[in-house]
Formats: structure tokens, C-alpha cells, sequence
């Protein structure tokens, strides 16, 4: 079992190494019969059928809202030769905000770079569906890109804070691509199609029996994965059922027909399915796709075989995609908006807007030692307001700003606008770039009087960023690098995955968590599932995945710990400030008392004696040190999260050092097994996961949003860069953290120095040149 999960973790890279592609066939049954491109077909071409097949864009419904009066996103789907020849009809769904006026308000829809059309933005009460035919000279095969860029105003506000609430929404659901024709089943852009379900996720469900569900999880762990690079969707949930539903998404069936521990649909599926990958299109979105070997080892070497053959275009042009999309930032250099498709044009609103996401590598280390430059190349218009500025925020948070007010007009070429480092983390950053163009005549919010010939704004094409040396040293507890990039079980050739109890909901929500990490690394990961309870021995990265917290959990101190973990000698440091600020599941004592104390402290503090000059004076430096705290680490009083009853909370993620043997443990608890389920939803949700930080993280049951924690403390993994470069930038970031440390060396320095001067001028005396 461990040989395939072993196995299967090489299965598919973006690298596509060479050692996949000698890949042992002799591993392969006797009745596998495949193409010479390494797939099996399930039907011949000739069986094409002749319906419309939709294939829906590969972004997940929170990549699809656009904002504001002039805001642009970038979709892509994917086509086979024969469809990007024969075209079809691209269709848009979308719903927007009431506030919309719907005189001029419209959504201009281009496909690869060509204009296709232009929609009205009409649909406050619910969703609207448009089509669009597109000529076959616009596609191409394999990766297409639509652009959509929405234009809105408000219907009786002129304020910049009435910008805010424009929005229109795209329907991933229901918006694709409509293809003329069919591609037979079994080539690969049939997976594409995979529908999404009313809930806008896309499923992949493992079809076999509940009785055997943790062999079928082992086995299924290194597909799964695969699946999920391949579609290339972050939405995506696994699910263990005992029979397909017929819903859309992905069936996936694997394993032998002659196995005893299959189900009758399962056994009759592999039963009349060629040997090897077979795909095949189901309709209304559903997808099945059947894995079948004579042996585990068969059913691996027959997806390697897959993977390096008829999957490779869509893996290579979803890397080539992806790289025009981001900003990564393992090296030096610069990035300009041109390269990552922004098109310089002039603007007539308010309150201009773009953004762009920035990757930092997961070992990346925030402090003061640099800057990102922003290289500004833009013009304003003439008579703007006093109040007009330029304003850039990372992660929804304001870092820097430059006056854009000049009475004739100002024209910016390659300004520098340093970001500082400190305001990002590991993992995907999202940069926003907003100018704030307010106008004396927008005061009289003379709807009629708008003239969108008359631009306010043109931001450069040419506008870059120029990336520095960045210090590097992992460290934990740290999910935002576990998000962003899947730190650390990236940086080891297995992990281990403990689930405490055998079930499809509880190995679901597993390997769930499982595939968004692969997509996050974007490799497939080595995982060993374990059931149980990881022991104090433990010497790899672990994830561990239980229900029934309550039972789970134990106070100690000031700091939560599981109770498993406590007895296996696993570092807390990590969850004090779970207990303290949020509360967990199996708290309640504890928080409860917390809170009746703290009342009991505000009630009787009138009646206290006013506390003496030294306390005050040590009250004063705490205050002033938390308060230089937060403004380093752009964080406000209002960032620190409140406490939570037990009740108040879903699930919960947390990260712990496995104490010397340079490990962490990363847990994700919750009551029941089906609030795990639901909360490893929540917590998945592609712009939920981007959120992840700190040490900790719960969410709440009432509305499912996610609440983080800082930890109290980190600890670092071993340094890969021992450069003296890189040395010299971690000490200036660990100053700059510790700044009382920086500054009480500055003042021993400069009293070293007077005490030296006081005593060799009195020894040494004073000459007198004549």
C-alpha cells in the first residue's frame, strides 16, 4: 500500500522528470490495451456524439466578481483541436449589485485578445444568461483566455465609498464555453467539462464501498491529486460514495473487477472498461473516469503513463498560463503589468483600481532589510481635487500612498514607491494598486453631466515591480506558507496523514485538505495515510485530521493542547493564544472562566489604589512596545481576534513543532465528523484559503468565515541558504523584529564609546598644535 502512495507522488509534476517517462511497463496486466499515446479509449471516435458540451472556466466563483466602476478578469478554459476548429458559443451568467446603474453600465467580452462583445449589466434580481457566438479563427487548441471587463456606476451616489458597492458577479457554474461538437470519450479534454455542483465546488467522488473506504482512500490518494493538477481547479472536493449521483463533477472508479472488496457498480464499471485510463463523458457535467490494473503497481505505472502522454499539453500550457498571471519572486528582478496581460487605458471614474498576485517562496522571511519597488509610470488629468492620491495595499491592507493632486495635470515615469517587505507573507499576496480621483463637480453628483470622454486617470503598461534579495528561513507555525505553497510538506519526500477513525466524511475531509496542498505545491505530495493517533517518535511532517474534539482536547495552562498529542511529547507553542482569544472545541471551562475573570477585573478596577510611578512607568513601555508592534507588522487593535464560545466554533486548523525533530504537526479538528466536513469546506473555499496565517485558525459556525491567530512564538527550520547575502538579511529582519534588542545594542555602542573617550582623554591629556 505504501509502495503507491509512494509511487504515485511522482505520478505528475510540472517538470514532467524524465525518470516518469521510463516508467516500468512491464508492470502493466496482460488485457491493458492502450493507444500509443499511453490512454485507453473507452469508445472510438467514430462514437462522437453530436451534442453541445459545455466546459466550464477553470476559476472558482471568487476569481469571477468584479468591482468597482472599472474592474477586469482573466478566465481560461481549455478545447481540443476538433472544437477550437468547429467553435461554438461562449456563454457568460452573471448577477450584480442593485446599486448599478443600468444606463452605460456594460460587460466588454474578448476571447484570446480579440473583441467578441459588449453585455449590459442589467440583472440585480438574479442571474442572467448570455450567449455569444465565437468564430473559430478567435480559438485556439489547447488554453483560451476571456477577458471580462465590467464598466459601472452608482445609481445616486457620487462618494468614493459608493465605488465599493458596485459589483458583478459571474456565475461559475453556469458560464463556459459551449462547444460545437463533442470530443470522444476518452481524450483528456473530456475531464475539462467537469461540471460544477449547485454549490459551485467541483466534486471528484471516489465510487467504491463504505466497508473497504480506507483501502479505497490509500489507493485513490495519488490520483486524486493528479485529477486535481490536471483540472487545475481550486474548488475542488473529494468525496467517498458508495454509487455515482448522476450530479456534476467526477466519478472515479479504480482497482481490479476481480477484487473481492468491490461493490456490484463498481465491479460492473471496471468490468466493461479497457485496461489502464479511460474517460468518458457522462453529460450534464458528470464525468467518469476508471482507473483499472491487476495490481496496484499497474494501476500507478498506467497514470504515469496517462500523465506523460496525452495530459502533457494541458499540464505544460497550464504552466505557461499560470506564469503570466503572477508575480513569483523566488529571484530577483522585475515584473512589469505588461507581462502579465494589463493593457493601458485611459480612465474616467473615481476611484481606479487593479491588482496583481505576487508569490513569495514559502521559506520567505517579512522584515525591514528591503523594499518591493513599485516603478510608477502614469498621468492625471487637470483639475483634480486636493484630496487625489495614489494608494497601494497588500493584502487589504494600506501601505503606502502618493499625492497625485497637480492643477495642470502631473505625467510619472518609473516613480519609485517602495512596499515594504514586512507587509507580506509566504504564499499568494494580493497587491492592490487604487487611485483616488475625486473631482470639485462630483460634489453635485450630476448623474447626467458624467463624461466618460473626459479620463481622469491612465495607469502604464510599463509600470513595474522590481523584486530584491529576500532573507530565507522557514519557519512554523506558519499557514500561510502551508496555504500558499504547501510548507513544509513540500520540503519532504513523504508525510503522513492520521485520521482518527475510518469513515467517508472523516478520510473525505482528508483527502480534500490532501489535494488543495498538492495544488498549492503544484506537485503531487507522498502521503501515507495512517489511522489513529501520530506517536512521539514521530520524525516526518504529519496532518491530522479528527472528529470529536470535545474528547480531543485538554487545558494546559495558558495553552490549549490535544490530548494525544500532549501525551506524545508534541511542542504546544503553537495554541496558546487558540485558548486565549478564540476558544476551541473542549474549552469551555476554561474560557469560561477567563471571561467571568476579566469582567470581574473591569468591574473592581475603580476601586483599586492608583499604582505607583514605577508601574506606570513599566505600563507606558508595554503599551508603547505593543503599539510599534502592531505598526510593524501592519496589524491593528481591531486584527486581534475576539474570544469565541465552544459553541460558536466549526473546526479548527492549528500548527505545533514535533519538538527536535524539525517537524510540525498540523491539525484540523472539529466536533462531529459532519461539522468537519463542513468546516474543511469552509476552510478550502479558494479565497477562505488564501486568508490562512499565523499559528492558528478557526471558523466559525455562524457565517463559516475564517478567524486566524498569531502565534505566541516560531521556531526555524534548518537554513538551505547559508550565504553571507543571505545571513546578513535575516540578521536585519530578526533586528527589526526585536527593535528594544537594535536599540539597546545602539545605546551600549555609543556607551562603550563615551566610557572609552572618558577614560583615555583624561590619561592621554590634550596636545596643543602651534
Amino acid at each position: 500500500m505504501r509502495n503507491l502512495a509512494l509511487l504515485g507522488a511522482a505520478v505528475v509534476s510540472f517538470s514532467l522528470q524524465a525518470s516518469m517517462a521510463n516508467a516500468d511497463t512491464s508492470l502493466l496486466p496482460a488485457d491493458m490495451v492502450t493507444d500509443t499515446a499511453g490512454i485507453a479509449l473507452a469508445t472510438p471516435a467514430s462514437a462522437v456524439q453530436s451534442a453541445v458540451q459545455m466546459t466550464p472556466f477553470v476559476e472558482a466563483a471568487s476569481a469571477m466578481r468584479l468591482i468597482g466602476e472599472d474592474d477586469t478578469r482573466r478566465l481560461s478554459f481549455y478545447l481540443a483541436a476538433d472544437q477550437a476548429a468547429k467553435a461554438g458559443t461562449l456563454r457568460i451568467a452573471y448577477t450584480n449589485a442593485v446599486s448599478v446603474l443600468p444606463d452605460g453600465a456594460s460587460l466588454a467580452v474578448s476571447v484570446n485578445g480579440h473583441p467578441v462583445s459588449s453585455l449590459p449589466i442589467r440583472s440585480p434580481q438574479g442571474i442572467t444568461t448570455q450567449d455569444m457566438k465565437v468564430e473559430p479563427a478567435l480559438l485556439q487548441p489547447g488554453w483560451n483566455t476571456v477577458t471580462l471587463r465590467a464598466r459601472q456606476h452608482h445609481r445616486v451616489d457620487c462618494s468614493l465609498d459608493a465605488v465599493y458597492e458596485l459589483w458583478t458577479q459571474i456565475d461559475a457554474v453556469q458560464s463556459g464555453f459551449m462547444a460545437a461538437t463533442k470530443v470522444p470519450d476518452g481524450d483528456p479534454a473530456v475531464l475539462m467539462t467537469a461540471g460544477r455542483t449547485a454549490a459551485g465546488s467541483t466534486e471528484l467522488r471516489v465510487i467504491g464501498p463504505s466497508a473497504s473506504v480506507e483501502n479505497l482512500a490509500r489507493q485513490a490518494m495519488p490520483v486524486i491529486q493528479s485529477l486535481a493538477l490536471l483540472l487545475g481547479r481550486n474548488d475542488l472536493k473529494v468525496v467517498f460514495a458508495e454509487a455515482s449521483s448522476g450530479k456534476p463533477g467526477i466519478d472515479l472508479y479504480l482497482g481490479d473487477p476481480s477484487s473481492k472488496i468491490q461493490s456490484a457498480e463498481t465491479r460492473a464499471v471496471l468490468a466493461a472498461a479497457p485496461g489502464g485510463l479511460s474517460i468518458q463523458d457522462r453529460g450534464n457535467g458528470a464525468v467518469r473516469v476508471v482507473l483499472r490494473g491487476s495490481s496496484e503497481q499497474a494501476v500507478a505505472t498506467a497514470l504515469v503513463h496517462s500523465v506523460n502522454g496525452p495530459f502533457q499539453p494541458i499540464l505544460s500550457g497550464a504552466q505557461a498560463l499560470r506564469q503570466t498571471s503572477v508575480i513569483t519572486t523566488d529571484q530577483p528582478g522585475r515584473t512589469r503589468l505588461a507581462d502579465l496581460g494589463y493593457t493601458s487605458e485611459p480612465f474616467a471614474g473615481r476611484l481606479f483600481r487593479t491588482s496583481v498576485a505576487m508569490v513569495m517562496p514559502e521559506d520567505f522571511y517579512p522584515g525591514d532589510y528591503a523594499s518591493i519597488a513599485l516603478r510608477l509610470s502614469a498621468a492625471t488629468a487637470p483639475k483634480l481635487a486636493p484630496g487625489a492620491q495614489l494608494l497601494v495595499r497588500v493584502n487589504d491592507k494600506a501601505v503606502t500612498s502618493h499625492a497625485l493632486y497637480a492643477p495642470d495635470g502631473a505625467t510619472l515615469r518609473d516613480k519609485p514607491i517602495d512596499l515594504p517587505l514586512r507587509a507580506f507573507h509566504p504564499g499568494v499576496n494580493k497587491v492592490d494598486i487604487l487611485a483616488e480621483l475625486p473631482r470639485e463637480d462630483d460634489k453635485t453628483c450630476d448623474l447626467t453631466a458624467r463624461n466618460e470622454e473626459r479620463p481622469r486617470f491612465l495607469l502604464l503598461s510599463d509600470t513595474a515591480f522590481d523584486i530584491p534579495a529576500l532573507a530565507r528561513a522557514g519557519r512554523l507555525p506558519d499557514l500561510a506558507a502551508f496555504a500558499g505553497r504547501a510548507y513544509p510538506f513540500n520540503q519532504r519526500d513523504r508525510m503522513d496523514v492520521y485520521v482518527d477513525r475510518a469513515s467517508p466524511l472523516r478520510l473525505g475531509s482528508a483527502a480534500t485538505i490532501l489535494t488543495r496542498l498538492a495544488l498549492s505545491a503544484r506537485h503531487p505530495l507522498a502521503a501515507d495515510l495512517r489511522l489513529g493517533a501520530p506517536t512521539g517518535d514521530l520524525q516526518s511532517t504529519a496532518l491530522v485530521v479528527t472528529a470529536g474534539g470535545r474528547e480531543m482536547t485538554e487545558l494546559d495552562g495558558k495553552n490549549l493542547r490535544t490530548a494525544r498529542f500532549a501525551a506524545a511529547g508534541f511542542d504546544s507553542m503553537t495554541t496558546g493564544s487558540v485558548t486565549e482569544r478564540l476558544g476551541v472545541p473542549g474549552s469551555d471551562a476554561g474560557s469560561e472562566m477567563q471571561a467571568l475573570l476579566q469582567a470581574f477585573q473591569q468591574r473592581t478596577a475603580d476601586e483599586r489604589s492608583d499604582p505607583s510611578v514605577l508601574a506606570r512607568i513599566m505600563n507606558g513601555l508595554q503599551r508603547g512596545s505593543d503599539m510599534v508592534g502592531r505598526w510593524l507588522e501592519y496589524r491593528d487593535v481591531a486584527d486581534q481576534p475576539p474570544h469565541y464560545r465552544p459553541d460558536e466554533v466549526l473546526a479548527t486548523i492549528s500548527q505545533t513543532g514535533n519538538g527536535s525533530h524539525l517537524a510540525s504537526v498540523t491539525t484540523v479538528t472539529a466536533a462531529t465528523e459532519e461539522d468537519l466536513a463542513q468546516g474543511v469546506d469552509a476552510l478550502t473555499e479558494p479565497s477562505a484559503w488564501q486568508t490562512l496565517r499565523g499559528g492558528s485558525a478557526l471558523v466559525r459556525r455562524s457565517d463559516l468565515s475564517v478567524v486566524t491567530a498569531e502565534p505566541p512564538s516560531y521556531s526555524f527550520y534548518p537554513l538551505t541558504d547559508t550565504s553571507i547575502g543571505n545571513l546578513r538579511r535575516l540578521t536585519a529582519a530578526w533586528l527589526s523584529d526585536h527593535f528594544l534588542v537594535y536599540v539597546g545594542l545602539i545605546l551600549l555602542l555609543i556607551g562603550s564609546f563615551g566610557l572609552w573617550l572618558g577614560y583615555i582623554v583624561p590619561r592621554k591629556g590634550v596636545r596643543t598644535v602651534r
